[in-house]
């Protein structure tokens, strides 16, 4: 790494002026200043561009047609001349040394080519400045299980991380069919090529606000986020599918030094959770009915943990709804192998603490009773044609 690595900063916006101005003054406001600060305004029908005009020289500000967020940091990335690429919301708002301490921790790790860190949640006070509240605890787990950790759930956001240059271009553009999703995309790729870590400390505030979300193809109000946001992870599941080796669920695919053996039916359980965790139901069957064939022994403990895991995802509750006889032929299917049972034995018990423990509202409560309570049936009626 260059002896004075410089930052570009990129900041895609659409009808945000309101919190604009302080993004991007934060972000001018570092103590390792940027290289360069670029706007991409997304076909913005507000004041944005005289927010922007107020920073005279010091941001560079490019317009465009509304066509999402990707498309917007597509069209500038090539003018980034950084060593470094900071990916910043308009928003949030930035801490004033956060350049400053993730380039500290990159100079003392100079074989991590990106970093993530926390960050602090954050509500718009009565003069319309953010108010910094709790912060989001993350637990920077070993390097060995980040892969895994984030090909299930993203614990943290791209704009917390600093990211290589060369590093983007070898990955590739962001994916401008997806609306949402489009950075934890970007995560995914960034994991699934090049060795990262984090630290804990905050850098930047993340805006919590009613506001809604998205480009015009697919505007939402927050209360959306979750559905719009699974529509898209499907798209990130199946790419993971396709481009992952099965190894790669059980190891960081950029760790060349590992020599551990692969445990096939261990791993189809893993990529199941993943698959889950994505709301892609008949490939979570599928992994699950794949793994029972691998050998006919007991579920070890981690295994049965996983199985168990596996229905317990928000998602799986709007999956399930357009899916639901697929997901009853792969019950089927599983009853014909002990483990097969046992692992329906566990998508039971699942469902059971779902509705004990999660579920808020009385109907959801006795769709996942009810479900539960179909498998134990379906596998009590069935399950003894194969039994012995």
């Amino acid at each position: 790494m260059a002896s004075n690595p410089s930052v570009s900063v990129i900041i895609p916006t659409f009808n945000r002026a309101e919190f604009l101005r302080e993004s991007v003054t934060s972000v001018l406001a570092q103590t390792r200043p940027p290289l360069e600060v670029i706007v991409v305004d997304d076909g913005s029908t507000d004041e944005t561009r005289a927010v922007i005009q107020e920073f005279g020289r010091d941001v560079v500000y490019v317009r465009k047609d509304n066509g999402g967020k990707a498309a917007a940091i597509n069209l500038v990335l090539p003018r980034a001349r950084g060593d470094f690429l900071w990916f910043f919301d308009d928003d949030d708002v930035a801490l004033p040394d956060a350049i400053e301490r993730r380039l500290d921790v990159l100079k003392l790790r100079r074989e991590l080519p990106w970093i993530f860190s926390s960050f602090y949640f954050g509500n718009t006070g009565p003069d319309g400045r953010i108010l910094r509240g709790a912060k989001r605890e993350i637990q920077v787990l070993p390097e060995d299980n980040l892969f895994e950790r984030i090909s299930i759930n993203c614990f943290f956001t791209l704009p917390s991380c600093l990211i290589r240059r060369e590093c983007m271009a070898q990955i590739g553009n962001f994916n401008e069919s997806l609306l949402r999703s489009q950075d934890y995309d970007v995560l995914i790729r960034l994991a699934h090529r090049f060795r990262f870590s984090g630290i804990e400390d905050p850098t930047f505030i993340v805006r919590l606000h009613d506001g809604l979300r998205g480009p015009l193809a697919e505007r939402h109000a927050v209360a959306s986020r979750r559905r719009v946001w699974t529509k898209y992870d499907r798209s990130i599941g199946r790419w993971m599918r396709d481009q992952c080796k099965l190894s790669d669920f059980t190891a960081n695919p950029w760790d060349a030094s590992a020599s551990v053996p692969l445990d096939v039916r261990l791993a189809l359980f893993k990529r199941a959770v993943v698959m889950a965790s994505k709301g892609l139901i008949p490939e979570m069957i599928e992994d699950c009915v794949a793994a029972c064939a691998v050998r006919a022994e007991p579920l070890g403990s981690e295994e049965r943990m996983l199985c168990e895991r596996l229905l317990r995802f928000p998602t799986f509750r709007f999956a399930y709804v357009g899916i639901a006889p697929a997901f009853w032929q792969g019950v089927r299917s599983l009853i014909k192998t002990a483990v097969g049972r046992e692992v329906l034995m566990a998508y039971s018990k699942a469902l059971w603490h779902q509705a004990k423990c999660h579920d808020t509202r009385w109907s959801e409560r006795a769709h996942h009773v009810s479900m539960s309570l179909r498998i134990l049936v379906e596998c009590g009626l069935l399950g003894w044609r194969y039994a012995g």
